[in-house]
């Protein structure tokens, strides 16, 4: 009896710690806004549906016009800013659709802005809607 509440325990422990694998809205929200910041496309493009793999690469290509400049300039730029202090604020999810709100810094004044993400393939993605 007791092992069969040991195997039970386990089994409940196992699918706990499999469940929580799963990226949330949130988390998903903040690897990609993270990724994007410094210009990491291959590691944003994780996070992205489709559309949002569109964007990035309209970003990545009018990034490249002042890649020349940076490079004699030899320092590392930021999408957003060097200190983003990245605060998730809330998360409304509906179904296979999720909004989330988060907050940074740029020049030194919070921004607030939202994400859309949509549930595919078992995984939350990043969307931009037209």
């Amino acid at each position: 009896m007791k092992k069969l509440i040991y195997l039970l325990l386990s089994l409940a422990t196992l699918f706990t710690l499999s469940s929580c694998a799963k990226d949330s809205p949130e988390n998903v929200a903040k690897k990609f806004i993270l990724a994007l910041n410094e210009y990491n496309y291959e590691e944003a493009d994780k996070y992205a549906s489709n559309s949002a793999k569109k964007a990035i690469l309209f970003v990545k290509k009018m990034q490249n016009f002042g890649a020349s400049l940076r490079k004699k300039q030899n320092e590392k730029t930021y999408l957003f800013a060097k200190d983003l202090d990245l605060k998730i604020i809330d998360s409304q999810i509906n179904e296979d659709e999720a909004v989330v709100t988060y907050s940074y810094l740029k020049n030194g004044k919070e921004k607030i802005d939202t994400l859309d993400l949509v549930y595919q393939e078992d995984k939350w993605l990043v969307v931009i809607k037209k």
